[in-house]
């Protein structure tokens, strides 16, 4: 499975929050994802797969448990989905709600959007800086 590791609201390329973002054609089951979780030794990760309808089905995990929302991947996940798939935006069904998260260019900068599941939007410039498996 191919993780991609990032350093969330890093600045300057230094700091941030470790976030891992994987997506697969299908989810493994959750005690594999929990366990790759814990051997990248970050905060977490998010796992992600295509739905039918477009939209991603996301799985967020922590080392000690699955979690219901998690900010720093899903940011980290907006990153991964428009290189992958093109600049959208993309709508993430959690367990019990939704989500959306958007990569857009405005000049020369690449800007990080998503709306939390509580209904909040996020509209800034949040650096994510890419860095290497553990």
């Amino acid at each position: 499975m191919d993780i991609q590791c990032f350093a969330v609201f890093s600045h300057c390329h230094v700091g941030g929050n470790p976030a891992g973002v994987a997506v697969t054609d299908k989810l493994t089951n959750e005690s594999e994802m929990q366990c790759i979780t814990v051997d990248m030794g970050d905060s977490g990760a998010v796992f992600a797969s295509r739905n039918s309808d477009g939209s991603f089905r996301a799985r967020y995990f922590s080392r000690e448990s699955e979690v219901v929302f998690w900010k720093n991947a899903t940011i980290g996940q907006g990153t991964v989905l428009s290189e992958k798939y093109g600049a959208a935006k993309y709508t993430l069904q959690l367990d019990h709600s939704s989500t959306v998260v958007e990569r857009v260019q405005i000049n020369d900068e690449l800007d990080e959007r998503f709306e939390s599941p509580a209904g909040k939007s996020a509209k800034s410039h949040i650096e994510v800086d890419r860095r290497s498996a553990q």
